[in-house]
């Protein structure tokens, strides 16, 4: 009986031994343009470059939204943003009780889960997805609080290459926070680094962009600090280490941006040698173009763990026992940013990249945390951007279709070209089939969205609609968005569905030229908004003055909001509101005072400060 009891213990592996930590190191608003082992010459990333010598490389991988708490809501749910209602930036919309956070069913299965330490869920039950998917969430959260025997998930995040390091705080601020953190050696100087080919070669831009650099080598450094400790503690071994950035490069034409800049990140799997086995993608060292998604990751986490993916979940298993097949095709949004509106959607085969923007939101949209910048700035002067790059403060174009292979930096809109009718076409059709399958939430206004969300979630309620519905809504919004103006857009403005209403205001507001006498003004406030805006811009005065000032001065803030979005198009013309602008800036919302301070900035009449 001894002999029996000595072999059972010593054969039987510990649950411990039987499944793979797994940690997590990820860079903030990082595009693989800018490291090492994707080719940029310039770059001081050694640790990552090691990673990818040690493990996959990724060619193929994306966000799937271009900022960061509505990729970070994608990440813990499995579920893409535009179905759960959570894709404008921080906001604050419900979820069904029965979506939790994938770490809560690693817990389940013995794992012990710590996240240091960012969370940015965009759902106001941020607080329960904490609680029941982390150990530990904080500063100090990490694999050595562990139980003994326990295996571990632990995700640490580096805001060391993150927006405010980038470009947002001050050059003194980032020399005191990023480069003098730096080991001399590591600094890279303005003169050496490679610029985008769309920034203009100036000393101020080169200034400016260096701190890219600085900032993802900080980030390294600290990565390298982290795998020394994994190394220290004994679990290199064991451990199965995930690298990657939650969205693309803080610049302008990058984060925020619906194209390939806004969504591509790096992305790297080490394997160590006694998991190897778990690799379908060949020999340390090797790259994949394997097409994935941030909603690939939790069913790829629950797989690992032998659990198979929640009803929910969007994405697949890219690894492990229910590894699934690629999929050949993955979608992208990007909505509200800050003060920001914005309604686009994208589709990628891996190479080329489709986005349709229902609204006109230029690539680099006014917004205070990217207009104190003195990048931006910069680039707001005369004749300072090159004429073959595109401009980045017009209005976006209605669909861009861009060569991600051939074209990294995607400076040639390819719509246009004939040779590639074909593909625009299968894409586009494609992105609106999966719209209307899967029940986009998010082509709602969000006046919208916070009215439903007192008896229902978003999510709940987008599933619920129609087919025909969401056809309806949809097909709106694509007329009125186009660049020519569709005659039909006059009958929908009296639709029964106020979102179709809405949806047909917008396209008065685009294409004012469908204004008549006749126009009725809706009741339904946001369309309301966008005809008073379109018949104040033909001329037509003060009653859509006053009105425009009235929802300025809404207590409902998403109304609030979307007025002062349209005063701030009207260019010089915004002077008229003034008043109105001025006593925003004393709002309690940062949404509403960001908004007005920015359109007083590019009326001249006020400094940012940040």
């Amino acid at each position: 009986m001894r002999i029996l009891l000595f072999l059972l213990f010593t054969v039987v592996p510990t649950f411990a031994e039987s499944q793979p930590n797994v940690l997590w190191l990820v860079l903030e608003d990082t595009s693989p343009h800018f490291i090492g082992c994707y080719g940029n010459e310039s770059a001081r990333t050694p640790n990552i470059d090691r990673l990818a010598e040690r493990g996959i490389r990724f060619t193929r991988a994306f966000a799937n939204s271009p900022v960061c708490s509505s990729a970070r809501t994608t990440i813990i749910t499995g579920t893409q943003n535009n179905l759960l209602g959570t894709g404008h930036h921080r906001s604050a919309y419900p979820l069904p009780d029965f979506i939790k956070g994938f770490p809560s069913f690693l817990r389940s299965k013995g794992y012990a889960t710590y996240n240091n330490s960012k969370t940015d869920y965009s759902t106001s039950d941020e607080p329960r997805l904490i609680r029941e998917s982390w150990n530990e969430s904080s500063g100090q959260a990490g694999w050595r609080k562990r139980p003994e025997g326990s295996p571990f998930f632990t995700v640490v995040n580096y805001n060391a290459s993150h927006q405010s390091r980038t470009m947002t705080e001050s050059y003194d601020w980032y020399k005191t926070n990023v480069l003098e953190k730096l080991p001399t050696e590591k600094r890279l100087p303005d003169s050496s680094i490679g610029l985008p080919p769309f920034l203009p070669d100036k000393p101020v831009v080169r200034r400016e962009f260096a701190r890219v650099y600085n900032s993802i080598t900080l980030a390294d450094h600290q990565i390298g600090n982290m795998l020394a400790r994994l190394e220290q503690d004994g679990l290199t071994d064991d451990t199965i280490i995930f690298c990657y950035a939650d969205h693309g490069e803080a610049m302008p034409r990058g984060k925020a941006n619906p194209i390939g800049l806004g969504y591509r990140v790096p992305f790297i799997i080490v394997f160590p040698e006694k998991w190897k086995h778990l690799s379908p993608w060949g020999e340390p060292g090797s790259t994949t173009d394997e097409l994935i998604c941030f909603d690939d990751l939790a069913p790829t986490m629950l797989s690992l763990a032998g659990e198979t993916a929640k009803p929910w979940m969007t994405g697949r298993a890219i690894l492990g026992e229910h590894r699934q097949a690629p999929r050949p095709l993955i979608f992208g949004t990007r909505n509200r940013i800050d003060e920001t509106e914005g309604c686009s959607r994208s589709v990628t085969d891996g190479r080329y990249l489709y986005t349709r923007r229902f609204l006109p939101t230029p690539e680099v949209a006014p917004m205070k945390y990217f207009d104190v910048a003195s990048i931006t700035r910069e680039l707001r002067k005369p004749d300072v951007l090159s004429d073959e790059a595109p401009d980045p403060f017009a209005p976006g174009a209605c669909e861009v279709l861009y060569d991600l292979e051939d074209d990294p930096w995607e400076l040639r809109n390819l719509t246009a070209e004939p040779a590639h009718t074909d593909r625009l076409e299968e894409l586009r059709k494609s992105l609106f089939d999966h719209l209307i399958g899967s029940g986009d939430v998010l082509l709602l206004p969000e006046f919208e969205l916070a009215r439903i969300s007192k008896k229902a979630t978003p999510y709940e309620y987008g599933q619920a609609m129609s087919e025909e519905r969401r056809r309806a809504i949809l097909e709106t919004a694509d007329l009125a968005s186009r660049p020519e103006p569709s005659p039909r857009l006059a009958e929908l403005l009296t639709d029964d569905d106020p979102v179709v209403t809405y949806w047909a205001a917008v396209g008065h507001r685009l294409h004012p030229e469908l204004l008549t006498d006749e126009t009725p003004l809706p009741e339904y406030p946001p369309a309301r908004i966008e005809v008073s805006a379109a018949c104040f811009l033909t001329g037509n005065g003060k009653p859509y003055r006053d009105e425009l000032i009235r929802f300025a001065k809404s207590d409902n803030m998403q109304l609030r909001l979307q007025a002062l979005q349209r005063i701030q198009e009207f260019g010089p013309t915004a002077l008229e509101f003034r008043e109105t602008l001025e006593a925003c800036l004393a709002s309690g919302d940062l949404n509403t005072r960001s908004s007005a301070e920015v359109t007083l900035y590019l009326l001249g009449k006020r400094k940012l400060s940040y």
